[in-house]
């Protein structure tokens, strides 16, 4: 955003009121990730420094406290920032990323701000950057940063060779890189550089986690994003043992007790989290911020509102949907038949279709590489526009080029609807297990939790008994909780999820948590959407998709496709269910969401 002089002159840090507000102002930013604020006040600073030039000179304190904050800034928003301001994280600024967590007194049991900044959102940021060959370009450039930064991040004395040295970064990674001796990779020589390097043994507790931090991210980035073990998408698993996800080439399971585990602590998330709008920097108070325990949410936007639609008790059963809805439900009812494949199963997949295709290839290095780019395009890791790159590489013809992605992209459309079908069936799950505890108010250790079966969230049809019945809401960036949280904790900031995961994880229960008039709860979901929009069309996009994914519209579509199976009206098909019990939206939950789902077609 672009600001005239007048609105840049209109924040006077001279005025002590009003530097302090914009102080809290940033320290609330920090703590609850306001990833928009971050990105708009960073922008403004950069215009306001060149028209207030001598800022820095007359109120130094001020001026380094307000670069600090905006340092931190950065690595809070660090998937959101440029290319340039991220390298400049990495090469000029790690010891302000130690020492975020305590001076913003983030306190929370088990939980390393600087580690998760260096992990999960490092690995977000790259998840920003779709060709894995860019990605890879970037990756080594963050490694060049890292490794040549030039800050003190320890403290003992420090020996390069027999002479002493500053304990830089820079010289702390010539000395590992040294040891390790540019091969691959071994976890026994790493511990031994542990275990060994005096300089290392010197340090204290901090230093050494510290150090071994940087190491790993250091270690992790020279993979290759083309090698599954450095791959940074999380794939969701699932098998006769159960569910979890594929993260860098490990398989994860998810526990039954990690699983609870999680679902506590995200309504205990929810119910701290305070959402929070862009704010104009000229019209923040002058006063002090609120403690952070007594910080409430701000009044919602006003958008227009949701219209309330047809009588559905008047409709005759599938003369109701319109053909859009009709498509979906068909497609719906046809997906809960399918089950997920096994990576062995991928593997396969692309070798039979190397013999298919008739492909030749000059050595067993050259297949191996095709069948791993196939097989990572058949489960959803990559596009087919990476295969295509790497059969101009081999020299292949326009002709065969183009016949060889479009069969391997026929598959991957097929392997796409079988991956929706996992998350149809958990989701439907879900509502089963959830809503029938918290609506009908059973307790979480009634034995009905684990024993209801699918058909009671409105499926037919039957589902593989080797399905498991927990559940673990869907995240860009996965992560297990194996810690519960202690009563006073302040604020979780790894976990909370972003507007397209809410959408994508909004069931029953937390439709009606927006509002008791089912209609206003689904102009609440238009208003996310929305704001959405203000980011980017593309974003729009995302919330819409994520939306048609989740439990409260595969609930309307199983109904549809009971009243549609049936030639039962609607109204029926819910007398049904809520008369056996059954968790169902009501009339008016079904009528909200079916217009809202015309306002969201695009």
């Amino acid at each position: 955003m672009k600001y005239v002089e007048e609105q840049l002159k209109a924040v006077d840090l001279s005025n002590q009121d009003v530097y302090q507000a914009i102080i809290d102002h940033m320290h609330d930013n920090i703590i609850f990730s306001r990833y928009a604020n971050i990105l708009d006040t960073d922008g403004f600073f950069t215009q306001w420094y060149e028209i207030n030039p001598d800022f820095t000179e007359t109120f130094p304190d001020r001026a380094e406290e307000l670069n600090t904050r905006l340092i931190e800034s950065r690595w809070i928003a660090l998937p959101a920032m440029p290319e340039d301001k991220v390298i400049d994280l990495f090469k000029n600024h790690l010891n302000i990323l130690f020492l975020l967590q305590k001076r913003h007194d983030i306190i929370i049991e088990g939980f390393d701000l600087a580690k998760d900044t260096l992990t999960e959102k490092l690995r977000g940021r790259l998840l920003n950057i779709p060709v894995f060959n860019l990605r890879d370009k970037f990756k080594k450039l963050v490694i060049t940063a890292l490794s040549t930064n030039e800050e003190l991040i320890t403290v003992a004395p420090f020996y390069l060779g027999i002479k002493e040295a500053q304990p830089t970064a820079k010289n702390w990674f010539s000395e590992y890189i040294e040891f390790m001796g540019g091969e691959e990779f071994k976890n026994v020589k790493q511990k031994a550089f542990y275990s060994k390097n005096e300089n290392y043994l010197k340090l204290t507790d901090e230093e050494q986690k510290r150090l071994q931090m940087l190491f790993d991210v250091y270690e992790q980035l020279k993979i290759s994003s083309w090698k599954e073990t450095g791959i940074e998408e999380t794939v969701a698993f699932a098998d006769e043992k159960g569910i979890g996800v594929v993260q860098y080439g490990k398989l994860q399971r998810y526990k039954e007790e990690d699983v609870k585990n999680y679902e506590e602590t995200m309504k205990n998330l929810q119910d701290l989290m305070m959402e929070g709008d862009v704010v104009d920097l000229r019209t923040l108070p002058p006063k002090k911020r609120p403690p952070v325990a007594h910080v409430t949410a701000g009044p919602t936007k006003s958008f227009s509102s949701v219209t309330t639609g047809p009588d559905v008790s008047s409709t005759a059963g599938p003369d109701h949907f319109s053909e859009l809805d009709s498509k979906e439900i068909a497609e719906h009812a046809e997906l809960t038949a399918v089950l997920s494949k096994t990576q062995a199963d991928f593997v396969e997949q692309a070798k039979k279709l190397v013999v298919d295709l008739k492909l030749t290839f000059e050595s067993p290095e050259l297949e191996k590489k095709f069948t791993d780019i196939v097989s990572s395009t058949l489960r959803g890791l990559r596009d087919t526009m990476e295969l295509q790159s790497y059969l101009q590489d081999l020299k292949y013809s326009e002709s065969d080029v183009e016949r060889i992605v479009k069969t391997v992209k026929d598959e991957a459309n097929q392997e796409k609807k079988a991956k929706r079908v996992a998350e149809d069936i958990q989701a439907q799950d879900k509502i089963a297990r959830q809503t029938k505890a918290k609506v009908n108010a059973i307790t979480p250790d009634d034995a009905s939790m684990s024993t209801t079966p699918l058909s009671s969230a409105g499926v037919s049809g039957t589902v593989s008994e080797n399905v498991k019945k927990s559940f673990l809401p869907k995240l860009r960036r996965s992560r297990n909780v194996k810690k519960q949280m202690i009563d006073d904790v302040k604020i979780q900031q790894s976990m909370v999820m972003g507007p397209i995961d809410e959408l994508r994880a909004m069931d029953l229960v937390e439709f009606r948590r927006l509002s008791t008039d089912s209609v206003v709860s689904a102009n609440k979901l238009k208003e996310k959407i929305d704001l959405l929009m203000e980011q980017s069309v593309s974003e729009q996009a995302e919330g819409v998709k994520a939306l048609k994914e989740s439990p409260i519209n595969q609930l309307y579509l199983d109904i549809g496709n009971q009243s549609i199976a049936t030639g039962k009206p609607v109204t029926e098909i819910i007398a049904e269910l809520e008369a056996s019990g059954n968790p169902t939206l009501n009339i008016s939950e079904f009528n909200a969401i079916a217009d809202l789902n015309k306002e969201l077609r695009f």
